[in-house]
């Protein structure tokens, strides 16, 4: 009512509450009585609709739009700073805030920022993989036995019986050789990490760069011999198989001309075959596999990369042992949604969370990883 008295005016009237979940019943419930008085009304989510910025703009267009602080705030952003004009003009006549204790209490410590993606940023996924796969390992070689944790410095199988876990080691060294006593579980994961992914980031030596450089070399040899082994896989197959059906047109052919053609397919297969185990052969001793392994990305990317990994690291154990599914976050269409957990309960589409946390819960959940994008605003 308020709303709408302002609004017959000539006010444009926005109308602030929690949640998304607030929002889009609320616009399709009142939408009948805006109507009536001739007013138009929308909510600017962008979660029902495309989200091309005339459609949002179309919105904003409206005498009376519904939505969250952080889409208000997110659309203010975009028509200042990224020059968007995503509200068209839209005059800051009235705001009627819902739950107003939500947004300045509850949501204190939250903040709106636009982010883009950076050029070469999906190459960080690579990193944040190995971030993911030593925390996972190391998390796997621990065992707690009569209250104290001790790392297993051995290779080894982990179970449970009914009574208690078992463990298997691939060697024959008594168990209690292998335990090395932790103090902190998250710092000797923290450390370790921090080592090896230091590691796998170093400068080469000029040593190391030519015989990297020489083994990619071999890498992409053995490349393309296994397309080429693919291609001619299937071209026999192919031929093989129309002439055991015996078809009309080959048939009537020159049906010796298609078997020679066969015999030279197999002929070159089995060369293929044969560079193929000399190419592994050479893959498998070349000078740079008895050297510590590295993560080949960008250089442009590496001082950045440094500078994040305490942040990854903390994150990768933040959702490998602290965020739970359906609690903290939910999987909806393939995406993580973040649930405001500490507050309304509801789940918060426009939120990404950031330090790559985002993406270890897409790693840990299975889904495709999307680059990590950098606030810019």
């Amino acid at each position: 009512m308020f709303a709408a008295f302002h609004a017959l005016q000539g006010k444009k009237a926005d109308i602030i509450t929690a949640s998304t979940e607030l929002t889009i019943p609320e616009v399709a419930k009142q939408a009948g009585f805006f109507e009536m008085l001739n007013l138009t009304v929308g909510e600017n989510s962008r979660r029902d609709f495309n989200t091309e910025k005339d459609t949002i703009k179309a919105v904003y267009e409206k005498d009376i739009v519904y939505g969250t602080p952080i889409d208000f705030q997110g659309d203010v952003l975009r028509t200042e700073f990224s020059a968007m004009d995503t509200r068209e003009g839209r005059k800051f006549d009235i705001a009627i805030v819902d739950e107003v204790d939500n947004m300045l209490y509850d949501q204190r410590n939250h903040s709106t920022r636009l982010s883009s993606l950076m050029p070469g940023m999906n190459h960080l996924a690579l990193i944040l993989g190995a971030i993911w796969h030593e925390v996972n390992q190391l998390s796997n070689q621990i065992v707690d036995k009569d209250g104290h944790n001790f790392l297993i410095t051995e290779p080894c199988i982990q179970g449970s019986s009914q009574s208690e876990p078992t463990i298997s080691l691939f060697s024959d060294k008594p168990l209690a050789a292998c335990l090395k006593p932790i103090e902190d579980i998250e710092s000797f994961i923290t450390q370790q990490t921090k080592e090896r992914i230091e590691q796998a980031l170093r400068v080469l030596s000029p040593e190391e760069a030519r015989e990297w450089k020489a083994y990619k070399a071999l890498q992409q040899i053995d490349s393309e011999i296994a397309i080429g082994h693919k291609r001619i896989a299937r071209k026999i197959a192919k031929r093989e198989l129309k002439l055991s059906k015996g078809l009309k047109k080959w048939i009537f052919g020159n049906v010796k001309k298609h078997r020679e053609k066969l015999a030279v397919y197999k002929k070159e297969a089995a060369e293929l075959s044969q560079a193929a185990a000399s190419s592994s052969e050479a893959l498998n001793n070349a000078p740079f596999t008895k050297r510590a392994g590295i993560l080949d990305i960008p250089n442009h990317l590496r001082t950045f990369a440094l500078d994040q990994l305490p942040y990854w690291i903390d994150n990768a154990i933040k959702a490998r042992y602290v965020l739970k599914k359906d609690f903290h976050y939910a999987v909806k269409n393939g995406q993580i949604v973040p649930i405001d957990y500490d507050n309304t309960g509801v789940l918060q589409h426009n939120v990404v969370w950031s330090d790559g946390l985002h993406q270890f819960l897409q790693i840990k959940e299975g889904l495709k990883i999307t680059p990590e994008n950098v606030a810019t605003l």
